[in-house]
């Protein structure tokens, strides 16, 4: 009898394993993410993040992976609850945004929020792009070595601009989608690879021994000259292989937030990278960075694959127990007729 009971408990627990596998229940993207993290990631791992964020004044980073506790419901420290309040406050919370308003309006270099919303006011007026065009331009003519993204993306934004004002504002996405793939250029957070692609998008873009001569006939310390002259040169420039660039670069943005977007060029090696980051930003929102920094994976797909091996494992295991359990049975059936 006991041998009975404990093989009816067995096979118990089979079932319950063949209805947590059953092939109609498939976890959202999300919710794959959500379970990986929760089998890899512990408080410690999140409390060390927070801390090293807060300790280079980075509360955006702390942010992050804050709301990555509250999405697994792992908790932190007392400690790093009270570091995150006390680097929330409001008088910390000015003193930071202040500055940082101020930097990214004035030299259109940016890595935070307030940051990016000062770069990206001063390309909306097109005096972020002209003071860049002033600063490269004349190293162009000059025959020395330039950044060609800064320059490009300056001219693409003048055109743009000009499109946004045209249009009642119906290019401002594009605006925007500019103005963060030319921060992420000047704070290294493009790389290698997507930076060659980038430049040979704008190579077809912009005709810059063209724009070099139309730079060579004006005053470069004249902002005024210098921008009707861009102004004008720009309406021939060519976006259309550029567009979708731009287009992700601001769907990220409207996802994630204008910081996280650039900070999350760090990870995009080609176009297709681009369209995953934009999709799992798009699940994700201001999260995925820190999914990313934890798991190392840059798509859904990913998350996916992880949980279909495990399926894939459970199942066979579960198979494999259900062959063992029917042979065993049989056998001591045989032994109990015989007995009988």
């Amino acid at each position: 009898m006991r041998a009975l009971f404990a093989f009816l408990i067995f096979f118990g627990l089979i079932g319950v394993g063949v209805y947590l596998l059953d092939p109609n229940t498939e976890l959202t993207p999300e919710e794959a993410v959500q379970w990986e993290l929760q089998q890899t990631v512990s408080s410690e791992d999140l409390d060390t993040r927070i801390t090293a964020a807060l300790d280079e004044d980075d509360y955006e980073t702390a942010l992050v992976f804050q709301d990555i506790s509250e999405f697994t419901g792992i908790g932190l420290s007392e400690e790093t609850y009270e570091a995150l309040r006390r680097a929330g406050g409001i008088t910390a919370s000015i003193g930071r945004t202040g500055a940082q308003l101020a930097g990214g309006f004035f030299t259109g270099e940016a890595n935070s929020i307030a940051g990016l919303t000062g770069a990206v006011a001063s390309d909306l007026t097109v005096i972020g792009d002209v003071r860049d065009i002033s600063r490269e331009a004349p190293d162009m003519i000059a025959g020395e070595p330039y950044n060609e993204l800064i320059l490009g993306l300056s001219v693409v934004g003048v055109g743009v601009t000009g499109a946004t004002i045209a249009t009642g504002g119906g290019g401002l996405p594009g605006r925007v989608g500019v103005s963060l793939l030319k921060v992420a250029a000047k704070t290294g957070s493009l790389t290698a690879d997507f930076s060659r692609i980038l430049g040979r998008l704008l190579s077809d873009a912009v005709n810059f021994p063209a724009l070099r001569q139309t730079l060579n006939s004006v005053s470069l310390t004249d902002s005024a000259a210098t921008r009707e002259a861009v102004t004008a040169y720009a309406r021939g420039v060519r976006t259309s292989e550029l567009a979708p660039v731009i287009a992700r670069m601001d769907d990220i943005r409207d996802s994630a937030g204008a910081a996280e977007s650039v900070r999350l060029m760090r990870y995009v090696h080609s176009t297709d990278d681009l369209d995953d980051i934009a999709q799992m930003s798009s699940t994700l929102g201001r999260k995925t960075r820190g999914v990313i920094a934890l798991t190392g994976k840059t798509t859904l797909r990913a998350f996916k694959t992880t949980l279909n091996i495990l399926e894939f494992i459970l199942r066979n295991i579960i198979s494999f127990l259900s062959w063992l359990g029917s042979s065993l049975m049989v056998l001591f059936g045989r032994r109990i007729f015989r007995a009988r």
